[in-house]
């Protein structure tokens, strides 16, 4: 417990700085209807929390989806900071702060090694398309989501009840929270088979009578945020309106994402790529292939029971909604790829760790030469850390005002609709 403190103090030291330039950012497009206007954030009346908390109430529409934790969340917010924004900044990057600790927890749990799993956890707090989820007011659902999740995944096998509470105000705060329950139940079933002998505070049939409880919430809340974005968000024409066209969108859309992951490049507020529209498009043939190879890694990594097939299924499920087969007004955005990263990371991580003792067993290398080896490891993150955190630097730039935001969109997207 001291050491997670500890570390996200760390984070929210090194936070503060690197998302310094959008400390003072405005409120921005969402944030009026969710804070800034919101006046059943403004008073914590017994009226208002009942219809912040009835999912049939006006409040579900006004910010098209139900998430009273989230609202919830701002509420408290409003009542320490009212319209002053720094607040806001502060308390998002604290939560993403408290993520990234929780994150090398979780990567520790698959005996990923100490330094890995910092390195990874730093990768994600340092990362630039993570800005949109910290920097821009109303994403602290992102992260209370996030946080909320990791909580669960950590406290399933001790104290299921516990979890199972995180899981649902997860869910509550942002409904990408869902991919938590496939993630616990493949770690359950993976775990199960490294370690027969070993016995875990609550036994395994109970582990699955637990998990259908995590079950029932995403069925009810599947239920009641259907309703609610077939009377919002839904309503609004996406870009694509061809079913055909956002089927191969898909593909397009995940090679894109495998860029901006990689690269941190290829950010924008508004993503307006151009509609794919046959087999031929590069775009199409190059998701295509990337969804094919990763697909075939993660079902021989299951099949073999590692646990990097299910951090690739935790990548793959946080993408599923947001692939654009979902009619979506905006098919991308940065902020979407605040769930995917941690599964991308982990897998990578523990598919590095088993090719470096691959290739070393095979080298027949002795300890001392290894441990030279992850030094070296340890010593090459470092500049793709501190180049992770300029680019973040840079970003935060974006999110200070309304300008500065649209010019961003317009400058990557200058044919799109909001450059028109």
């Amino acid at each position: 417990m001291a050491q997670t403190l500890l570390l996200w103090v760390a984070f929210f030291l090194v936070g503060i700085f690197v998302y310094g330039p959008a400390l003072d950012g405005e409120f921005l497009s969402d944030d009026f209807h969710y804070v800034a206007t919101n006046e059943y954030v403004h008073t914590p009346s017994a009226s208002n929390l009942i219809a912040i908390w009835n999912p049939q109430s006006e409040v579900t529409i006004l910010v098209e989806n139900y998430a009273p934790v989230h609202l919830m969340l701002h509420s408290l917010e409003w009542q320490f900071f009212g319209s002053d924004v720094q607040g806001y900044h502060v308390v998002n990057i604290g939560l993403h702060a408290l993520a990234a600790a929780l994150l090398i927890l979780v990567y520790r749990r698959s005996r990923i090694g100490v330094w890995a799993a910092v390195e990874g956890a730093s990768l994600f707090f340092l990362h630039p398309a993570n800005v949109e989820s910290v920097a821009w007011i109303s994403q602290i659902k992102s992260a209370s989501a996030l946080v909320l999740s990791l909580g669960a995944l950590l406290l399933h096998a001790r104290h299921p009840a516990w979890a199972l509470l995180l899981f649902a105000l997860a869910l509550l705060a942002k409904p990408f929270a869902a991919f938590a329950l496939i993630v616990v139940a493949l770690f359950i079933w993976v775990r199960a088979s490294r370690e027969p002998d070993q016995v875990s505070a609550v036994d395994s049939v109970a582990h699955w009578r637990w998990l259908g409880g995590w079950l029932a919430v995403v069925l009810l809340y599947a239920l009641v945020e259907s309703s609610a974005f077939s009377e919002s968000a839904a309503m609004t024409p996406p870009i694509y309106a061809d079913p055909w066209v956002r089927v191969l969108m898909i593909f397009s859309v995940a090679l894109r994402y495998s860029w901006m992951s990689l690269t941190g490049r290829g950010l924008s507020t508004f993503h307006e790529p151009l509609p794919v529209t046959g087999l031929q498009d590069p775009y199409f043939i190059g998701g295509a292939l990337l969804v094919g190879l990763l697909g075939v890694w993660t079902v021989v990594s299951l099949i073999r029971r590692r646990e990097e097939g299910v951090y690739l299924m935790w990548a793959a499920v946080s993408f599923a909604p947001l692939s654009g087969l979902i009619p979506l007004p905006y098919p991308m955005a940065d902020r979407y790829l605040y769930f995917v990263l941690p599964g991308l990371i982990g897998a990578f991580l523990l598919a590095g760790a088993r090719w470096a003792r691959a290739l070393a067993d095979g080298w027949d290398l002795d300890a001392e030469k290894r441990q030279w080896g992850h030094r070296a490891a340890l010593i090459i993150a470092i500049p793709i850390l501190i180049h992770a955190a300029q680019l973040t630097y840079d970003r935060a730039r974006v999110f200070v005002s309304p300008e500065s935001l649209m010019s961003d969109a317009e400058r990557n997207y200058p044919q799109g609709v909001a450059a028109s």
